[in-house]
């Protein structure tokens, strides 16, 4: 589970700015409990099982979720990455000369498979990792795991087992001791490392590629899946969402290649079509023929199937998109309903569907703002901390008068275009 986040000197974002999935105080809980999540462990910290970011295009509400795909896959790799490849995700804000040399800012507060809540620090530059921090709750105390900064040897709680001193003094400047401690026998820093490797899932420039890789996969999982409960859930989606498509079935490609590339093997989806007012035998569609909103139906709606599966915490660019905004409120319902979500998933995504506004979908602290300053730095507001809201407050006619900010200021007049041919031209 997600608890917070915040990144500073990324991309459009150049002050820390801030993710929050823990309630306000200033929200009334009654008659919304289903939006949020009681871990059995950390009973007094209830955190939102979705948030969502509105914003004009620029405004940077990609930016927050890119640079929690920039942590999540840093910490992935971090134990094996050569010099140079964590320098392409230090991407600092670029319109001033003094950001330009100074490190990015992570900072994330979550709770891992083990049940524990850890604190993750991480700095770098272009160069190297300029501060790295773990911390853990694992009595609702903050214990210290391990602290490492530049040009200083990494010191060590007392808490943390193993043979670190050794584990240490092989973590090169540019590579993550939790990265390569989990990957060398530290046993409490596998749960934390696994959270970013198997549970925090970031989905940005959502786009055909990011489709058929996430088509790849479903379909692999759907093979693997001796239940077929997976495969059951996923027709019962499609079916049920007005596409015509009665069912689902997953062949393997044939290949030349096959049982000796094992990374390299494909799947092909098909779709199953009842045959109208006929007792004729179904027909099968290749999903390409299918049209782009089925197609994305089908690959995100079983990557949603498989973060409520296992509990994960889920980030995407634009859930929206080729999507009728009835079927996206569907997806994010799943979210909110506990029978639909015993595991505790979390959805984080950025969108211009004003329609999503409302205070039957979200309370006012699952809405974040995105805006961007005349100096084009983005700033990050949730809803919730504007002053003298009232639950009766109509969101989406606020939000697209500007009240809240995020929306784009278009110079109309300004878009006089010439499309009169020149004398030479005629």
């Amino acid at each position: 589970m997600l608890i917070e986040f915040s990144v500073s000197n990324f991309r459009s974002i150049k002050e820390e700015q801030v993710l929050s999935l823990l309630p306000s105080g200033r929200v009334r809980k009654a008659g919304t409990e289903d939006r949020l999540l009681i871990h059995s462990n950390y009973k007094q910290t209830e955190t939102l099982a979705t948030a969502v970011v509105f914003g004009a295009n620029a405004s940077g509400k990609s930016n927050l979720l890119r640079a929690l795909e920039a942590l999540t896959v840093m910490v992935q790799e971090g134990h094996d990455s050569a010099i140079g490849e964590g320098a392409k995700a230090y991407v600092p804000f670029r319109l001033d000369r003094l950001s330009r040399e100074l490190p990015t800012d992570f900072y994330i507060r979550f709770i891992a498979n083990d049940g524990i809540q850890y604190e993750y620090e991480m700095s770098r530059d272009v160069d190297q990792v300029t501060h790295e921090a773990l911390y853990a709750y694992p009595n609702s105390r903050r214990v210290k795991f391990f602290e490492r900064n530049e040009g200083q040897l990494t010191s060590f709680g007392k808490k943390l087992k193993g043979d670190k001193q050794t584990i240490a003094r092989h973590v090169l400047p540019y590579q993550l001791f939790l990265s390569k401690g989990a990957q060398l026998g530290l046993e409490q820093l596998v749960a934390p490392w696994q959270f970013f490797k198997n549970h925090l899932r970031a989905y940005i420039l959502y786009r055909s590629v990011y489709d058929d890789a996430l088509l790849q996969g479903i379909a692999k999982h759907i093979v693997n899946d001796d239940s077929q409960r997976f495969l059951k859930n996923l027709c019962q989606l499609v079916s049920h969402a007005d596409t015509g498509v009665s069912g689902i079935e997953v062949f393997q490609e044939d290949s030349e290649l096959m049982g000796l590339f094992e990374g390299r093997r494909r799947y092909q989806i098909k779709t199953i079509h009842k045959l109208p007012y006929s007792d004729d035998p179904p027909i099968s569609f290749d999903l390409k023929e299918e049209s782009i909103g089925t197609r994305k139906l089908v690959a995100l709606g079983g990557l949603i199937l498989r973060v409520l599966e296992a509990g994960d915490t889920l980030a995407i660019d634009e859930l929206d998109q080729s999507m009728h905004p009835h079927l996206t409120r569907a997806l994010i319902k799943l979210f909110h309903n506990p029978k639909t979500n015993p595991h505790r998933a979390q959805l984080i995504f950025s969108t211009h569907d004003a329609s999503l506004l409302n205070d039957q979908l979200f309370r006012f602290d699952q809405i974040f703002i995105s805006e961007r300053s005349e100096e084009g730095i983005t700033e990050i507001s949730s809803v919730s901390d504007i002053p003298n809201l009232k639950r009766e407050l109509p969101l989406e006619e606020w939000y697209l008068t500007g009240k809240f900010g995020g929306t784009p200021s278009i110079n109309q007049m300004a878009l006089d275009f010439d499309f009169k041919p020149t004398e030479d031209e005629e």
